[in-house]
């Protein structure tokens, strides 16, 4: 599975509190999401769901989580650091 990695900009609700998301590309994307999420869960430990439309709970939900999803968008997002590059290590 190939990862798309994006660098949050201000166009995007979530930044400033997360830097990236992350999301599969590849057939079928949503197996591959799903495989994806479970093993951040495995190695990162909780994370939570984020309605990214509405941006209602991303500022608390960085507070006390590492990293975040969405699923309408399929995609993972993450503040900069370890746990970004542990993912980029274990998927490349």
């Amino acid at each position: 599975m190939k990862l798309a990695i994006v660098k949050l900009d201000r166009r995007y609700k979530a930044h400033p509190h997360f830097h990236y998301y992350v999301e599969p590309t590849g057939w079928p994307k949503g197996n591959n999401y799903l495989e994806l999420r479970e093993w951040c869960w495995a190695q990162y430990g909780p994370g939570c769901h984020v309605d990214m439309r509405t941006a209602y709970h991303v500022p608390e939900a960085a507070e006390k989580y590492k990293w975040v999803w969405h699923d309408e968008e399929l995609r993972l997002y993450f503040k900069d650091g370890p746990e970004l590059s542990h993912l980029r290590l274990a998927w490349a």
